[in-house]
């Protein structure tokens, strides 16, 4: 594996904000054409939408 970074983990981090936890990343899913899809079915995980939203200040 390759990591540009100074950390490994890619898009998906957790950052302190106040008392605060914001997660960055993990929400990303391409959806049905991706490598993640084929990752999910191919390793036999269901996918399932999570609903709310994913702004933070």
């Amino acid at each position: 594996m390759l990591e540009p970074e100074g950390r490994v983990g890619g898009r998906i981090r957790s950052e302190r904000r106040g008392p605060y936890w914001m997660n960055w990343g993990g929400h990303v899913y391409a959806g049905g054409d991706s490598v993640t899809s084929w990752l999910l079915n191919s390793t036999g995980v269901d996918s399932v939408p999570a609903t709310g939203s994913c702004p933070a200040r």
